[in-house]
């Protein structure tokens, strides 16, 4: 385990994070800070709290909707078995065509 120190809006997090993760986090880090400022530049509100409630919700968002594609992406692509049958019942039904 490491400790890393992570700025966000304008204060300092200590984390103890695997060695693995230090670097995503520190990108995290940063595009929480992005996103902060960009809701900051946007929006006519001063409390910290309320911009990193409000960047919180859009990134929890983005993840919901990110999830729900996949769940839909997953459920579009046939399966092997499901191709192989209709390949078989294709077969078939071109041999009576034939007869």
């Amino acid at each position: 385990m490491e400790t890393i120190n992570v700025h966000i809006a304008g204060r300092d997090y200590p984390l103890q994070a695997p060695a693995s993760q230090v670097e995503r986090l520190k990108q995290a880090a940063e595009e929480v800070n992005q996103q902060f400022d960009t809701f900051k530049e946007q929006f006519a509100v001063e409390d910290s709290t309320d911009l990193l409630a409000i960047t919180a919700l859009h990134f929890a968002s983005e993840d919901a909707v990110h999830k729900q594609e996949q769940v839909t992406e997953a459920h579009l692509k046939p399966s092997i078995s499901s191709v192989q049958h209709l390949d078989e019942l294709s077969k078939r039904i071109q041999i009576l065509l034939e007869v």
